[in-house]
């Protein structure tokens, strides 16, 4: 009987001890935190940072896995775009292995393309991983581009640029909200608008920047026939090159605000080569044609515009000028000098990176090519 009861204990001793073991394998990670937030942020031009450590607590080796090392997932009820979190870093390579109370760490950013609050669970890609860490921030208006007045803060946006100049006493140029959709359609957006430059009839005001070509040798690298289709923005009109902040005047790469859904066949662009704060020196505004190009057949290569505005261009305001497009997917150029070949000197667009007629956009005495807008689609008008 006390042999068996002996027998006993040892069995129930080594069942212990085999136990513990097991938990010390199926345990033997621990994080440095469950939760990180990263708080709030506005210009996000450079990401914020956070130090993620994992540690070894058993006693046997663990292996981080091969690539992919690690995963986010979204959170239940908390919009989070592609990419507002992201690995920037760390010790924890694929494949490393951990020995016994060894570390090593994950160097997580958060850089939202989006306004609001952002939510994700980043983990080791390893089914025993259990130690999830819940990753939090909130990327609120940018303090430097919200002012007081009508189309000064997201939630007091302008439906136009005209309806900014109806409905706001002040007339300097600057960064101003619009949602021309209404509520219902989608976020409002930040652009700058000019204010000053005169516009067709005579009145001052009222055009939105949408395309930025900086001073350099190539001109816009996208041939889109000028329908502003969405060229490095993400879903609030921001330029992703910046992380957030909005196109300006004076850029330093070539950008584009997402313009599209704003176009119709009355739609007026204005072409113009700029000083270095951005003012408008040499321009001219021309309308869209009513099959929503700039006159002429699709196919057409010379397309006749008439000039509505103007500044330092040879054709009279109210004549036509030569708009060319080498087919209906060819690049268009614009001049308001009148036939292509006078253009040839005086080119205030173009697209394709070409590389050719670049002499006022890489002219001493200017400081690139900017495109703006007016008379844009909105819900009410």
């Amino acid at each position: 009987m006390a042999n068996h009861s002996k027998s006993s204990l040892s069995f129930w001793c080594s069942a212990l001890v085999l136990a513990g073991h097991a938990s010390a394998a199926l345990a033997q990670l621990a994080v440095s935190s469950r939760t990180l937030d990263f708080g709030t942020v506005t210009n996000t031009s450079t990401s914020i940072t956070r130090t993620w450590t994992v540690t070894n607590t058993g006693r046997t080796n663990y292996q981080l896995p091969p690539f992919p090392v690690y995963v986010f997932k979204s959170v239940a009820g908390t919009p989070t775009e592609s990419g507002s979190f992201f690995v920037n870093g760390g010790s924890c390579t694929p494949g490393l292995i951990l020995k016994s109370a060894q570390s090593c760490n994950f160097v997580l950013a958060f850089q939202p393309r989006g306004l609001g609050n952002k939510a994700a669970t980043f983990s080791i890609n390893k089914p025993d991983f259990q130690l999830p860490v819940t990753l939090s921030g909130n990327r609120i208006e940018p303090s430097e581009y919200a002012t007081s007045g009508y189309g000064g803060s997201r939630t007091s946006p302008a439906k136009s640029v005209e309806d900014l100049v109806a409905n706001r006493t002040a007339t300097t140029s600057g960064y101003f909200w619009f949602d021309p959709d209404g509520a219902a359609g989608r976020p409002p957006f930040l652009a700058y608008a000019e204010l000053t430059t005169p516009v067709p009839g005579g009145e001052t005001g009222g055009w939105m920047l949408v395309r930025r070509i900086a001073k350099g040798t190539v001109w816009f690298p996208l041939n889109d026939n000028l329908s502003g289709a969405g060229w490095n923005t993400d879903e609030n009109g921001f330029v992703d090159a910046y992380a957030g902040v909005p196109l300006g005047p004076t850029t330093a790469k070539t950008a584009s605000l997402q313009f599209d859904t704003l176009l119709n066949a009355n739609t007026q662009f204005l072409f113009a080569a700029v000083n270095s704060a951005g003012k408008p020196i040499i321009y001219c505004a021309i309308a869209r044609g009513t099959d929503g190009r700039f006159g002429g057949s699709a196919s057409s290569s010379l397309q006749g515009a008439t000039v509505l505005a103007k500044s330092g261009t040879a054709v009279p305001v109210g004549q036509k000028t030569n708009v060319i497009f080498g087919s209906v997917f060819g690049a268009p150029w614009i001049g308001c000098e009148g036939s292509f070949t006078a253009n040839q000197s005086g080119m205030l667009y173009g697209e394709d990176g070409a590389t050719t007629y670049p002499t006022l956009l890489n002219g001493a005495a200017y400081a690139g090519i900017n495109v703006y807008i007016r008379k844009i689609t909105t819900a009410v008008r």
